[in-house]
Order: structure tokens, then C-alpha cells, then sequence
């Protein structure tokens, strides 16, 4: 939030008010203005959210105890990961771990791009 918020207050006054005086409503100078400018900012949030969303192994472990297999909807990759380094199966973790990176990096990638097309349309 801190992130949006300094990026809102980063964004010259006069465009709104040039924006207003052509006639365009709030909802307008949000779309046609903020955005835009906020773009690379909402890509960053965007980012951490998606990597913050897989730590919450803490919060499952705590809530469905110690047990080896939880519940088939709470059966996480985390859950999946635990289990290896509990059974001393290191070369599947490290696989597992590796191909983590790799559709982290790629999903990472693929919003670079994302933002790159909307850049190239924007501009």
C-alpha cells in the first residue's frame, strides 16, 4: 500500500488539473493518468504479492497440526516439499526447488512483458 501510495503522491498535480479542465471526470483522469504512470509500481506489487502468497505454509502447518499428509485441500507444494526433507529425499526437493525458480522466473518474465506490450501502447 505504501508502494501505490507513494506512487499516487509522485504524480504532478497539473496533469489532474489540465485533465479537469478539459472536461474529464475522476474516473477518467484514474484511467488515462494514474495508471499509466503507476504502471511499473503496480507490476511491483503485483510481484510481491504473488511470491508473498507462497508463504503461507506457516499458517497451514499451524492450523492442520504435524500431520504427514493434510487434507487434500490444504495439500500445498509447500506441504509436498516438507515431506521430501522429512523422508531425506533430497535429489526430488532439489528438483522440486529448481522447477520452483524456473515457473517463478518464468511467470516473473511474462509480467515484464506484459507491462513492456502496455508501455509500447500507452506510449
Amino acid at each position: 500500500m505504501l508502494v501505490l501510495l507513494a506512487a499516487l503522491d509522485r504524480i504532478p498535480e497539473e496533469l489532474y488539473e489540465a485533465a479537469k479542465l478539459d472536461g474529464a471526470s475522476r474516473g477518467v483522469c484514474t484511467r488515462r493518468i494514474a495508471l499509466p504512470l503507476m504502471r511499473s509500481n503496480l507490476l511491483l506489487v503485483l510481484m510481491y504479492a504473488f511470491t508473498s502468497s507462497l508463504k503461507i505454509f506457516k499458517e497451514s502447518y499451524l492450523y492442520y497440526g504435524e500431520t504427514k499428509y493434510p487434507k487434500d485441500i490444504a495439500y500445498m507444494l509447500q506441504y509436498y516439499m516438507n515431506n521430501q526433507f522429512l523422508k531425506m529425499n533430497y535429489p526430488t526437493l532439489s528438483v522440486v526447488t529448481i522447477l520452483l525458480t524456473a515457473v517463478i522466473a518464468l511467470i516473473i518474465f511474462v509480467l515484464y512483458r506484459v507491462e513492456g506490450k502496455f508501455s509500447e501502447v500507452l506510449d
